[in-house]
């Protein structure tokens, strides 16, 4: 009786945790790799754009 209730509070016990402290896996675009891709490439196409170094947003003005 003791063994089955300590099975009982010990294996949602042990699922809960490992919930919470398992690591979650990064998806593939958000690796380093893919994310300097993606800022080289940005960066070429923003060469040929006239007002590229104005960040969106900004006001022509200043």
């Amino acid at each position: 009786m003791t063994g089955g209730l300590l099975l009982a509070v010990a294996i949602p016990l042990a699922v809960i945790i490992g919930v919470i402290f398992w690591p979650e896996r990064i998806p593939e675009d958000r690796t380093v790799e893919p994310i300097e891709a993606r800022i080289e490439r940005e960066a070429k196409h923003q060469k040929g754009r006239r007002g590229a170094a104005r960040s969106p947003g900004r006001s022509p003005t200043r």
